[in-house]
């Protein structure tokens, strides 16, 4: 119940830029999908969403673009519709990434 306070909070003040770190996990599937409605509206509305999430699947439907970090450096930035294509999902592309280690993908 905390975790949708939170939410509810977050979402209620209108802003340019709105983060939610981790928040989205752990609640149930009616307040995930509402919430996934509202930060699709916020993101019609011109306004900006960082969200930082291990949900794959709901970064698939709202995200634009995919930041994958490890101990503060940006290890891939890209749009998460060419990470689709080229991979199929958001989980195979973060599983091929560990597999292969970090150092093989710097080189590519």
């Amino acid at each position: 119940m905390r975790k949708k306070v939170q939410l509810i909070a977050a979402l209620m003040v209108s802003r340019p830029l709105t983060m939610i770190d981790e928040t989205p996990n752990g609640i149930d599937i009616e307040a995930l999908y509402n919430l996934e409605v509202d930060l699709l509206d916020l993101l019609d509305e011109n306004h900006g969403i960082l969200l930082c999430n291990h949900d794959f699947a709901v970064l698939e439907r709202i995200a634009d673009s995919i930041v994958l970090m490890s101990h503060g450096r940006i290890l891939v930035h890209e749009e998460r519709h060419a990470l689709v294509s080229k991979y199929g999902s958001i989980d195979t592309f973060v599983k091929e990434f560990i597999t292969r280690g970090q150092n093989d993908w710097d080189e590519r």
